[in-house]
């Protein structure tokens, strides 16, 4: 069994770190990280891709050509039609509050090659 100073030595200092704790911030207030509605991966047609953040509230800006959203990229306000191979990355931004991380991904569109003697028949 301990002996009681200890145990009051034990709790003395403990509280004294709790205490402590407070007066330092560990983390600053930052937005979450943007996601998008699909997976990132290889597929065979169009997509239409939005962009959400668990933060109420914030702004979204996004790149298509893989480059660094900044508060001059464009606002994400609807979801996004895409045809071809395109790297998103976004960023959210609310007043008061850090901007997110940069999310970032990549949709490859695979389409199949038209065959050389494919003829195109409209009716």
């Amino acid at each position: 069994m301990a002996k009681p100073r200890y145990v009051f030595f034990f709790v003395a200092v403990l509280t004294l770190l709790v205490v402590a704790g407070c007066w330092f911030t560990t983390e600053p207030n930052q937005v979450a990280k943007p996601t998008f509605n699909l997976p990132g991966g290889t597929y065979e047609c169009g997509l239409r891709i939005s962009i959400v953040c668990a933060t109420p509230e914030v702004t979204i800006f996004y790149t298509m050509d893989g480059s660094e959203p900044n508060l001059a990229s464009l606002i994400y306000t609807e979801p996004v039609n895409i045809f071809q191979t395109t790297t998103f990355k976004a960023k959210a931004y609310k007043n008061g509050m850090q901007g997110s991380n940069t999310a970032k991904i990549t949709y490859i569109i695979s389409s199949l090659p038209v065959p050389e003697n494919f003829t195109d028949v409209q009716k």
